[in-house]
């Protein structure tokens, strides 16, 4: 039974035939133009900076535990317990260093806002 289910919802996100793109395209247009609110100046200058650590930190030790993992095949309990160690080894040896896992995500989510994701990642 599990099976039957995985397969069904692996098909439905690799099945390309239940919509073209053009159609695709044009059901979008339509949503979008009955969209009446507009950002702020203010909000749209947001959406302009850089994700900073500070962002990253709040999403990582915010995310509910229990949840499936991402795409990588991580659950979010492993990065929380990576950044509670940095942070336990920057107070205890503040000299040596160690993996900041928010830096690095901060570090790969403003490479990918700036240039894109590769062409060849099959994300």
């Amino acid at each position: 039974m599990s099976e039957i289910a995985r397969d069904y919802h692996a098909s439905t996100q690799d099945d390309p035939s239940e919509i073209n793109i053009e159609e695709k395209t044009e059901h979008i247009e339509v949503v979008t133009n009955h969209i009446k609110r507009k950002l702020h100046i203010s909000q749209q200058e947001n959406l302009n900076k850089c994700i900073t650590e500070e962002q990253v930190h709040k999403a990582l030790m915010s995310a509910k535990p229990g949840k499936a993992a991402g795409l990588d095949g991580i659950i979010v309990e492993v990065w929380q317990k990576l950044h509670r160690r940095y942070e336990k080894d920057k107070k205890q040896n503040p000299e040596k260093p160690t993996c900041n896992i928010v830096a690095m995500f901060t570090t790969v989510f403003n490479d990918i806002e700036t240039y894109g994701i590769c062409a060849d990642t099959t994300f």
